[in-house]
């Protein structure tokens, strides 16, 4: 008989990660965005167990520089990560579904929002 450890809502983290990055190929300039939606949560109540990430939902996209709008090229360089409460993570999930774009703009409301500048 197998046993499984509950997790509790209050142990699991919701984070949404949002990443651009620029790079020349050839003398063209292109734009690389990725999104993504994670579940962080440990299965045990040892700390020692180790973190296991769900992956929700994760759009990648590329395009050339010259493809790109004006609001997609303003959008510094770098990773953007956003801890969310359970409420805000699952309406991001639903503004997923029929808005994936959007989701390279908006910033939305969190406990603690990480910013790192690639390069």
């Amino acid at each position: 008989m197998t046993q499984c450890s509950a997790v509790h809502s209050k142990d699991i983290q919701y984070i949404f990660t949002r990443v651009k990055a620029s790079f020349e190929e050839n003398g063209t300039v292109f734009i690389s965005f990725l999104a993504g939606l994670t579940k962080e949560y440990r299965k045990g109540a040892a700390s020692e167990e180790p973190l296991k990430k769900e992956r929700i939902w994760v759009d990648i996209r590329e395009l050339k520089e010259i493809h790109a709008t004006k609001k997609m090229t303003s959008l510094p360089e770098g990773v953007s990560t956003f801890h969310l409460t359970k409420e805000v993570f699952q309406e991001i999930v639903n503004i997923s579904s029929s808005c994936p774009k959007e989701l390279y703009h908006i910033t939305p409301l969190s406990s603690d929002t990480g910013y790192k500048k690639l390069g």
